[in-house]
């Protein structure tokens, strides 16, 4: 099995050469730097080898996979983020006075502790073991994985060979959620996917993502579906409007795509704006924005700060960030401007 590998800039800059117009520069840069079919097939068997990894020790689980891998926006190379899934009923614990009891991986083996009650573990306990289970069996890196206590706790490991970085959390339904909402949107314009990737690979090579508290890539997603909202006509409907014409939205589940079908009951979009003008007016529209505003991708609409850290869940974000994107369905996401 063989890896997609991130494609050199030089390249990309002589194939651009090539085209003659923006368009087909943004186009063929989308169609160069995206995941092949090929490429996400030998990701999820990766995941597979990760399961057979951990059979031994939870009765019932699936490794899924979300984010750029499978939204329709992954790079070559880019990092593969993947969600423990299980059925077993999950006692919630969020608050630790003192570090938390973790069962011993030999103690599971012994059958001291039975895969059940370990499928019944608080998430933060469920990853803490998991991430002991990688530092004892995992051997396609050099660098030991790492537990990650962030506000959505995760393990991160890395493949050598592959060149691969891969970030696992618990049953992530936000993530599946924001993932699925991408994938449509990509779906419903063919203008989505080039800009957005064109905007991307851009602020990924002048380091504008990647480094630190700066922006990520989800989050240049998020400025991205924003602008498309805010067009006249305009390109992308919101969030809420997109979620009200689905009887059964499923954030459980990455496999069930019966969303899709929302598609057909949403009418295209009469703007006619080319890719080249898009794009253009994509810089000129952060350009002139009025940043005390919060984008919302949610509504398609931007609220004032004050409202948005006037709710409990945003106000740790009130000194952190100068600006800042909501997410589409409950979760904050944040960056902080140049």
């Amino acid at each position: 099995m063989s890896f997609d590998k991130p494609v050199p800039h030089e390249d990309l800059i002589d194939a651009l050469y090539k085209c003659k117009t923006v368009p087909e520069q943004m186009e063929m840069l989308a169609s160069a730097l995206s995941l092949s079919q090929d490429d996400v097939r030998n990701r999820i068997k990766f995941c597979q080898t990760l399961e057979s990894l951990f059979k031994p020790f939870f009765s019932d689980f699936q490794i899924q996979i979300f984010g750029s891998t499978v939204n329709g926006l992954g790079f070559k190379g880019c990092d593969i983020d993947i969600s423990f899934e299980t059925s077993a009923e999950v006692k919630e614990k969020n608050f630790y006075l003192e570090p938390p009891d973790v069962p011993l991986v030999s103690e599971v083996i012994r059958g001291k502790v039975t895969p059940q009650q370990l499928s019944e573990l608080p998430a933060k306990e469920k990853l803490l073991f998991i991430h002991n289970v990688l530092l004892e069996y995992y051997r396609d890196s050099e660098e030991a994985p790492i537990f990650i206590n962030a506000y959505v706790p995760l393990v991160r490991f890395h493949h050598d060979k592959f060149g691969l970085k891969c970030d696992l959390t618990f049953k992530n339904k936000v993530a599946f959620s924001n993932t699925k909402l991408l994938y449509l949107y990509n779906k419903l314009d063919k203008r989505v996917t080039p800009l957005m990737m064109t905007v991307r690979y851009w602020a990924k090579h002048l380091e504008i993502i990647g480094k630190g508290l700066m922006f990520n890539s989800y989050t240049i997603s998020l400025m991205t579906i924003f602008f498309l909202q805010s067009q006249k006509p305009p390109i992308l409907p919101s969030a809420e409007s997109v979620l009200s014409l689905c009887d059964n939205f499923r954030d459980d589940d990455m496999n069930d795509n019966s969303f899709l079908s929302i598609i057909e009951k949403i009418p295209p979009s009469k703007n006619e704006q080319s890719l080249d003008e898009l794009l253009k007016e994509f810089f000129l529209f952060y350009l002139f924005f009025d940043f005390t505003r919060v984008i919302c991708p949610m509504t398609g609409k931007a609220v004032p700060r004050e409202e948005f850290f006037s709710q409990s869940e945003n106000s740790r974000f009130k000194e952190k960030y100068n600006m800042c994107s909501r997410s589409y369905v409950s979760s904050t996401q944040c960056c902080r401007t140049c």
